[in-house]
């Protein structure tokens, strides 16, 4: 009897631990496919804001870069001082970032893509001379088509390897014409040896402990996706949490829950205020702006830091008087001193604002929403300082 116990006892175990392995070992997987998942889409979005500042950079002098890419086409001589320049700002910003490729283009053609700019040293076998063409991929396609910035999930490359790559959209701040894309590339080999990690942890320590690994990297992770939603330096949300919110909160308005108001604001002779006071005193001018912009939309609404000295808060709820008295009341407090200023900075320092007003139609998306405030604070610029104006096409 005492066998045959032992025997049915070891057959039970077997069983279950056989059972259990089953079990845990489809939890795991599931685990371990949503950890790759999102360090993808980590990486897919931080190739997004790579991308995205140094169009930026480019859309400063975008007479210039216009210059290369007609010469790449064929067409007139370039400024060769500010190609090599602009080479090396390349090589710093793949430095500085981590990415394994940053990089320029144009659409030549339906299936093709030409260099303009490239990352890496003209030295290197790995270098795209400007005019070379290579493959166009459809992320790619859907940025121009679009004017969006896009990512792609992992893209395998016969010559550049497994890549996430991002691409935004070059934009000529005069016409809004499309003048090209900038690509940002992470290799996968920059998360491959987590995986591998994370796999061995489960094969070494058994499944419980291996579950548990699993969810703490998951954990870490996520925290640090949301913790992308925030701007370091003055708390406000960042433009990728607006993007997302905008697209939500339109997506309410559209089922009548309420008007919607996008405010875009920009720190007058901020370049001045940098080059008089120190960086110092203008990151204190960009976190007392941000503490002004929460206190004055309270819970109405969404506070973001656009990049530099541009500031965004979508607000809720919120006609066209309403919109404009909490413009007006921004202003208003800066003057009144309502707010704190903190006493290292001076007491002649003045700060003031030109702010653009959009208001949301039916029909219309949060891309064109944001090229309406943008329109609206131009004006404002335009008209001079500490000006309100609100889009009325």
């Amino acid at each position: 009897m005492l066998t045959k116990w032992g025997n049915n006892t070891r057959v039970m175990v077997l069983i279950f631990l056989l059972l259990s392995g089953i079990f845990f070992g489809i939890v795991n997987t599931f685990l371990f496919s949503n950890v790759k998942g999102l360090i993808t889409d980590l990486l897919g979005q931080s190739a997004i804001q790579v991308a995205s500042t140094t169009a930026k950079i480019l859309e400063e002098d975008i007479e210039a870069y216009e210059d290369l890419v007609t010469s790449a086409m064929g067409g007139t001589e370039y400024d060769k001082e500010y190609y090599e320049r602009m080479l090396q700002v390349f090589q710093e910003i793949k430095a500085d970032t981590g990415c394994t490729y940053v990089y320029t283009e144009i659409k030549h053609s339906d299936t093709e893509i030409m260099y303009i700019l490239d990352g890496e040293s003209p030295d290197s076998d790995l270098f795209s001379p400007m005019g070379s063409l290579d493959e166009l991929e459809a992320q790619e396609n859907q940025a121009y088509q679009e004017k969006i910035a896009v990512a792609t999930n992992i893209v395998a490359w016969d010559m550049w390897g497994e890549l996430v790559s991002g691409y935004a959209p070059i934009i000529h701040p005069d016409t809004g014409e499309l003048v090209g894309l900038v690509g940002v590339d992470f290799s996968i080999d920059h998360i491959r040896g987590l995986l591998q990690n994370v796999l061995g942890l489960m094969i070494f320590f058994g499944v419980a402990l291996a579950t548990l690994s699993t969810w703490v990297f998951y954990k870490l992770f996520k925290d640090r996706f949301h913790a992308l939603n925030v701007d370091y330096l003055t708390g406000l949300y960042s433009r990728r949490f607006l993007d997302y919110r905008l697209d939500k909160q339109i997506e309410k308005a559209e089922k009548g829950k309420g008007p919607l108001c996008l405010i875009m604001i920009d720190i007058d002779d901020f370049k001045q205020i940098n080059d008089k006071y120190g960086h110092e005193i203008g990151d204190q001018v960009l976190q007392y702006t941000a503490n002004l912009l929460k206190e004055t939309i309270g819970g109405n609404g969404y506070p973001c830091r656009l990049g530099g000295d541009e500031f965004l808060a979508l607000i809720t709820e919120c006609g066209e008087n309403e919109g404009y008295r909490i413009a007006c009341s921004m202003n208003e407090a800066q003057v009144r001193g309502e707010l704190h200023i903190p006493q290292d900075l001076s007491p002649e320092l003045e700060i003031g604002y030109s702010i653009g007003i959009a208001h949301w139609q039916r029909g219309m998306n949060g891309r064109q929403l944001m090229e309406k405030a943008d329109h609206a604070l131009y004006e404002a610029k335009e008209s001079g300082k500490n000006q309100i104006c609100t889009y009325k096409g």
